[in-house]
């Protein structure tokens, strides 16, 4: 961090111009205190990210994790496995556990590359959780309280329009198709804060990195639209696996 710190001064003694959110993350990390503090919200966000109520909900329910299943341990997939009564808790718990580490942020006051990471914080522990060996849902939940937090005018009716992609397309990856770019746009036009379009990118990356292995996998298999009466090949489904009364 010093040297990084050393770096930027140097590049600003030269006459370099830098960015605001650059030269104010270098300044965040030359208190001792405050930086404990700041990596502290970091690892507490990817904590909080790593607990994954769907797992929890989806075991209780069918009496296998989701994954077992083979779905993965998010909002959609609870929906799909244990019904709408239980995805929508579950999908809110997501979405709110995005928004706390980067309202913690806020609150005392990072800005620059501290907030991108406060940002990405939860959906990395979603995405990649440390207790599954790095294994976990898609992200899309914890990335839209995180979205929203960061800049609600401009990305909630990015969402709408994404969700209404989503129900048309019945693919629910469509939400952050349509919602990121358009949202990212809107923040652009709206001249918002360096930092702030920096993190909202940063979380819209971290989602996208999670589809990488996903969309190879379907790639390799050149898996197509099931016939009547075929059960869909990425969606293994074991006979003794029932919802419990």
């Amino acid at each position: 961090m010093r040297r990084l710190g050393r770096r930027v001064a140097g590049v600003a003694l030269i006459g370099g111009d830098l960015p605001s959110w650059l030269v104010q993350f270098n300044l965040a990390t030359e208190g001792g205190d405050r930086c404990e503090m700041e990596w502290l919200i970091v690892a507490g966000g990817y904590l909080l990210g790593c607990v994954l109520p769907a797992d929890w909900i989806v075991r209780r329910r069918t009496g296998h994790a989701p994954d077992e299943l083979g779905d993965n341990p998010g909002g959609a997939g609870t929906w799909r496995l244990a019904g709408p009564r239980w995805a929508v808790p579950v999908i809110l718990l997501d979405i709110a556990k995005g928004a706390l580490p980067v309202a913690a942020a806020e609150a005392w006051g990072l800005r620059g590359g501290w907030l991108a990471l406060a940002a990405v914080a939860p959906v990395a522990g979603h995405n990649w959780p440390l207790h599954r060996r790095f294994r976990g849902g898609r992200g899309l939940a914890p990335a839209t309280g995180a979205l929203l937090w960061l800049a609600w005018p401009q990305m909630l009716p990015a969402y709408a329009l994404g969700v209404v992609a989503a129900l048309a397309g019945r693919w629910v990856p469509l939400v952050g198709v349509v919602a990121f770019p358009i949202g990212l746009g809107a923040m652009l036009w709206a001249r918002l804060p360096y930092d702030r379009m920096a993190a909202a990118g940063a979380v819209m990356m971290a989602v996208a990195l999670r589809q990488l292995p996903w969309l190879w996998q379907r790639l390799r298999q050149r898996v197509g639209p099931p016939h009547a009466g075929q059960a869909r090949p990425d969606r293994p489904r074991p006979p003794e696996a029932r919802l419990r009364s």
